[in-house]
């Protein structure tokens, strides 16, 4: 068994599990592609049939494509910062509540 891609127009909009990439373009009526941890698709990412590379969803609209990553326009400091706030282009730090 294999993991697959389900392409329409290079993006991913489905994923499936078959033993065969014939199986998988057979079962969906669409251009399939295997896909690995290294080379991970996601739902709504994007596939470069020349590169062979798959592109995970653009996370924030600020974020850019750099060598394949989504970058945010801010690097994220090294202390506690664990959520990007869209809004107000910063790194927030969020701490999960006490009970």
């Amino acid at each position: 068994m294999a993991n697959f891609a389900v392409i329409e127009d290079g993006v991913v909009i489905n994923a499936l599990v078959a033993d065969s990439l014939a199986d998988a373009e057979s079962v969906t009526g669409k251009t399939c592609v295997e896909y690995s941890e290294e080379n991970p698709a996601s739902v709504g990412g994007t596939y470069n049939s020349i590169t062979k590379i798959f592109t995970q969803p653009q996370p924030y609209p600020s974020w850019t494509l750099v060598n394949n990553v989504w970058t945010a326009p801010v690097v994220r400091p090294l202390d506690t910062a664990n959520r990007w706030n869209e809004e107000t282009q910063t790194w927030v730090v969020v701490t999960e509540p006490t009970e």
